[in-house]
Parts: structure tokens; sequence; C-alpha cells
């Protein structure tokens, strides 16, 4: 069991100042010391039935909680990563951002609009990929893919030159 990721399960449920891991045991604090850990059985205001029922349950399903917290994670590193290459890619072309670069998609200006309406519709394209890419993984067709796997599969622009 890996206690950063049973820690933050059950900071899920119990707010993460009411409890604290010694060594592989959780422990609920005082905070009327600071939040010091209590050794003491229901020495803590926090040491209710209800949370050890709580952290009982956590542990009890600690796989499969596990299992799709891990994905979740992984899930919001991935798309984190996918803005960063929709952004760095419209960069390459002197805009700040995606959202820059859309922006000219009504502009005067018939290349910066010719550039807008292709990031517009490329931006649509690899949402639309990431989109395809979570549903496989949520339906389990595929595992949960790491970030370079996600920006293999996105589609390239095509700037319309």
């Amino acid at each position: 069991m890996d206690k950063n990721i049973l820690r933050q399960l059950v900071a899920q449920q119990i707010p993460v100042d009411h409890f604290h891991f010694e060594g592989d045991t959780l422990v609920f604090t005082d905070p009327e010391k600071n939040s010091k850990p209590c050794t003491a059985p229901n020495e803590s205001p926090y040491d209710t039935p209800e949370n050890r029922a709580i952290v009982a349950e956590v542990i009890a399903n600690y796989d499969t909680l596990a299992a799709e917290f891990v994905q979740q994670q992984l899930m919001v590193e991935v798309v984190s990563a996918v803005q960063s290459f929709l952004d760095t890619t419209a960069q390459q072309r002197g805009y700040d951002n995606i959202f820059t670069l859309i922006s000219y998609v009504t502009s005067t200006n018939p290349v910066f609009q010719r550039e807008g309406q292709a990031g517009l519709f490329w931006r649509d394209r690899v949402w639309e990929t990431c989109l395809q890419i979570k549903n496989d993984v949520i339906a389990e067709i595929r595992p949960v893919p790491t970030e370079e796997e996600v920006l293999a599969e996105m589609p390239v622009i095509d700037w319309g030159e």
C-alpha cells in the first residue's frame, strides 16, 4: 500500500489536518496540541467511529480506489501536457499561446486569419483525440497512456500554406 496514495484517498473524505501517518499507521491529530498526532485511542476529537469507518473502508477497498486515483492523476497530467503542446506549437509560430492564435480567426489580415483558422481546427482535433483516448481508458479498451504516448497520437497542425 502506497502511503502517499492512501493519504490522498483518506483526505478525499477526512480533512488532511485531522490525521497523520506514523510509519504505516494512520493516527488522528489533536487540534489543541498544534495538530500533533495522538497516540491513545479516542484522544483526538477526530478519532470518531465515523472517521475510523472511513479509514477502514478506504483500506479495505484500497486496490480499486488506488487504481482509479492513479488513472485520474495520470489523465490530469496528460491534459496538462496536451495543453502545453498546443501552446508550444502556437508559440513556435510567434503567438503567445493557443488562445492568442485562435483569436486571429476573424483577423482582417489574410495570413493571420488563415493561421487562426488552422489553429482553431487543429485545437478541436487535438481535444477530440484526447477525448477518444480518455473514453477508451474509461472503457478499459486501453491502459492509461503516458504523456509521450498521448503526444505521439496528436494530429499535426496544417498551417494551410
